[in-house]
């Protein structure tokens, strides 16, 4: 089997796509073209509260590496707490979420594979004006339908009782 990939990808500290999404930075380094669709590699500064709801993906198993900062979170029935140089793998099919404690925002590593959740994140976020956590946003009824439309395209499933999904679209659009 042949794979299509670009034969080098270098990015610098800060470089990289860039991308304001639910109230936090992203920085994709690689992607489903750069990997031949193997896996996704995504750099992430969320600020302190944000959190993810307990969530599904179909598709792609989630790892983090946290480099700055807390987190706690939980995978199936087993809970965590996380610290700088923490290591979490989330495989796919398994209910996670987590959430961002203390103060000062979590800086960490994402890889996603194999690849294409990367996409999510694309379609719904817009550009980074700077490497710097997006400036607050009242709530957008056109991205809350479109997250909405994401997530059963990239078949994200959010768990719990019904309308669990719309109140978390509203917590970032």
């Amino acid at each position: 089997m042949s794979r299509t990939q670009a034969p080098y990808v270098f990015f610098d500290k800060g470089e990289g796509k860039s991308i304001w999404v639910m109230g936090t930075l992203l920085t994709l380094k690689a992607s489903r073209q750069t990997t031949g669709s193997e896996y996704a590699f995504i750099e992430r500064l969320a600020p302190p509260g944000y959190g993810q709801p307990a969530h599904i993906h179909r598709l792609e198993d989630e790892t983090l590496i946290l480099l700055e900062g807390e987190m706690s979170g939980f995978c199936g029935d087993q809970h965590w707490k996380a610290a700088p140089g923490s290591f979490v793998f989330m495989p796919r099919g398994v209910v996670h979420g987590f959430k961002i404690e203390g103060t000062q925002p979590a800086h960490m590593y994402m890889i996603l594979s194999p690849a294409g959740f990367e996409g999510f994140y694309e379609e719904l976020g817009v550009p980074a004006k700077e490497l710097t956590l997006p400036p607050p946003e009242p709530p957008d009824p056109q991205k809350k339908a479109k997250m909405i439309a994401l997530a059963a395209k990239y078949q994200l499933e959010l768990q719990g009782v019904p309308g669990v999904l719309e109140k978390v679209v509203e917590l970032f659009v």
